[in-house]
């Protein structure tokens, strides 16, 4: 240990003992002062004049239980679903991948025929893009169709990848 950790050191112990020594000290006085019982007190004890109340606890009814007002019927919801898909769409999962030396928008899956031209749809936003199918790639797990990075930027975040999307041609 150099010299100035050494004061350093030196001067915590010192700073320490002394706050201690201050709180034990004071806290000491405050204890003697709260122990000694003022003269006529009316401290409540065995043999004391006044005697303990007498009324007993009864709580009120909750205001949920005691059948008031009148109690609200489940109702059904009505929930709208999309049409379901034709030949010539499917629902399903995109990412993304650059396609190196694509020169239109490309992207790729295994169930459109090579060339055709895809609308992609994202179903969180309604945001679309179209695309043509080219290069089988190979597609990653789950992944319904891959879309080329640049393009996928206008449906969604790259960073929400794989979206749900419906596919149509």
């Amino acid at each position: 240990m150099n010299r100035y950790d050494r004061r350093r050191m030196t001067a915590a112990t010192i700073f320490t003992v002394a706050a201690l020594s201050a709180v034990w000290f004071f806290n000491r006085e405050a204890e003697q002062a709260s122990s000694a019982q003022p003269s006529g007190s009316s401290v409540v004890g065995a043999g004391s004049e006044t005697a303990p109340p007498t009324s007993e606890y009864v709580p009120a009814v909750p205001g949920f239980v005691d059948g008031g007002g009148l109690a609200v019927q489940p109702q059904t919801v009505g929930i709208l679903i999309g049409a379901s898909p034709t030949g010539n769409q499917f629902n399903g999962w995109a990412s993304f991948q650059y396609f190196r030396g694509a020169t239109m928008s490309a992207c790729t899956t295994n169930r459109v025929a090579l060339g055709t031209i895809i609308t992609v749809t994202n179903l969180d936003n309604g945001q679309s893009i179209q695309c043509v199918n080219s290069i089988g790639k190979g597609l990653p797990p789950a992944v319904d169709i891959v879309v080329d990075t640049q393009v996928f930027g206008q449906l969604s975040n790259l960073s929400d990848a794989p979206i749900p999307v419906r596919v149509t041609w």
